[in-house]
C-alpha cells in the first residue's frame, strides 16, 4: 500500500478531443504536453494518461474514458488528482459540471485546470463561484456552437444543398462548389433520386399504405434480398457515447428510419405513422 502522503501527490491526466478543438489548434499531442508539464511543475506523479474523442455533451462520468478515471483511480482512492487543460474538457452542461465538482470536493480530489496554472477549491465560495461561471460559459457555448450549426444547416437545405447522410431513395452529386468548415474546404453537394432505390421505395411505402407494419416490410426486403443502403459492419453513431453496427440486412427501426426521413414524408405525405 502507498502511504497517504504519496497517495496525495498521485494524479491522472486527461485530455478530451472534438472537431471544434482540433481545429482550433488543440489537437490531444498538445494537451498531453501541457498537462506533463503542469504535473512536472507541481510535483505530481502521473498515475495514468487517458485520452478520448467524444462530445462535450456527453456528462464525464458516461464516457468511456471518463468512467474510468473514477473506477480506476479517484472513485477508489488510489489519485486524488484530476488533470485537464480547461473545464470544458468536463463537459458543456452546467449542472453536469457542477454536480462533478460536487463529488470531487466530497472524496477529497482536487481538479487542476492547466489554463489556469492551479487546482479549483470547491469548497472555498470564491472557488465554486467560478467553476459555476466558467460551467455557463461552456454551456453558453455549446448553445451557440448548436445554433451556428442549425442556421447552417437550414441554409444549406434551403439553397438545395445536401446535409447529412444520404437518405435511401438518393443519392449525393458533387457540385464543384466548396464551402468552408472549421478552416476545411468541403464540397457542397446535391440531392437526386437514385431509380434503382426509389423503385424499392415505391414498394415499401405501397406496403405501409396497405398496413404492413415496419417490421412485416423487413421480412419482405430480406426475402427479396434487397440491400440496404448501409452495408454489414458500418459504425453508427447512436448518441451518448455509444455505438452500433449495421447488420447488413433490414430491421424494423431500419424501414422506419427510411419512411419516416424528411425527404420520404415530403415525397409521400400519405404515409401513415400511426401502424407500428
Amino acid at each position: 500500500m502507498l502511504s497517504n502522503e504519496k497517495v496525495s501527490k498521485i494524479g491522472v491526466l486527461y485530455g478530451r478531443v472534438s472537431t471544434n478543438f482540433v481545429r482550433q489548434g488543440h489537437s490531444i499531442e498538445l494537451q498531453d504536453d501541457r498537462l506533463r508539464r503542469y504535473c512536472q511543475w507541481k510535483d505530481i506523479q502521473i498515475a495514468d494518461v487517458l485520452h478520448e474523442d467524444t462530445s462535450g455533451t456527453v456528462p464525464f462520468l458516461e464516457r468511456p474514458m471518463g468512467a474510468a478515471v473514477w473506477r480506476d483511480w479517484l472513485g477508489c482512492g488510489r489519485a486524488h488528482h484530476l488533470v485537464l487543460t480547461c473545464v470544458d474538457r468536463l463537459g458543456r452542461n452546467a449542472a453536469d459540471m457542477l454536480a462533478f465538482f460536487e463529488r470531487c470536493d466530497q472524496a477529497g480530489i482536487r481538479v487542476h485546470l492547466v489554463d489556469l496554472g492551479a487546482a479549483i477549491d470547491f469548497s472555498d465560495p470564491n472557488g465554486r463561484l467560478f467553476i459555476q461561471l466558467m460551467a455557463l460559459f461552456a454551456e453558453n457555448e455549446r448553445l451557440r456552437i448548436v445554433d451556428r450549426i442549425t442556421r447552417t444547416l437550414a441554409s444549406l437545405r434551403s439553397h438545395g444543398y445536401a446535409v447529412g447522410k444520404e437518405p435511401y431513395g438518393w443519392r449525393h452529386i458533387g457540385t464543384g462548389e466548396f464551402r468552408d468548415r472549421g478552416g476545411s474546404r468541403v464540397e457542397k453537394k446535391r440531392v437526386e433520386e437514385d431509380p434503382v432505390e426509389q423503385g424499392f421505395l415505391r414498394w415499401m411505402v405501397d406496403l405501409r399504405l396497405a398496413g404492413h407494419t415496419y417490421a412485416a416490410i423487413a421480412v419482405q426486403l430480406n426475402q427479396a434480398r434487397v440491400a440496404p443502403k448501409l452495408k454489414a459492419g458500418t459504425v453508427l453513431n447512436v448518441g451518448s457515447g455509444r455505438t452500433s453496427v449495421a447488420p447488413g440486412r433490414w430491421t424494423a427501426s431500419g424501414v422506419e428510419s427510411v419512411l419516416t426521413n424528411r425527404y420520404t414524408r415530403t415525397k409521400y405525405p400519405d404515409l401513415n405513422p400511426a401502424v407500428a
